[in-house]
């Protein structure tokens, strides 16, 4: 297995989900994703084999978007807490 193989697995999830989403559902797609409207327009175009060569890249195609006062938030929480409080 490549060192980045898990890492290439994800992305290309990430960015065949980002696709479907682009495709059915543009404005969530740009909230959940964090993209703008020409990257949405971008990934609903792609092709499967496009996903797959961006995947493997070595570059990950997305980025976290926590804050550090809502990743600190987060690590103070106990598990249950940490579900209540993503989906409020």
């Amino acid at each position: 297995r490549r060192p980045l193989g898990d890492l290439h697995e994800i992305t290309r999830e990430v960015l065949s989900e980002a696709r479907e989403m682009a495709r059915n559902d543009p404005v969530g797609a740009r909230y959940v994703f964090g993209i703008d409207e020409t990257m949405v327009d971008i990934l609903a175009n792609m092709g499967l084999a496009q996903v797959r060569k961006a995947a493997v890249s070595g570059v990950f195609c997305f980025q976290l978007r926590f804050t550090s006062e809502f990743a600190a938030r987060l690590a103070a929480m106990e598990a249950t807490e940490i579900d209540v409080f993503l989906n409020a």
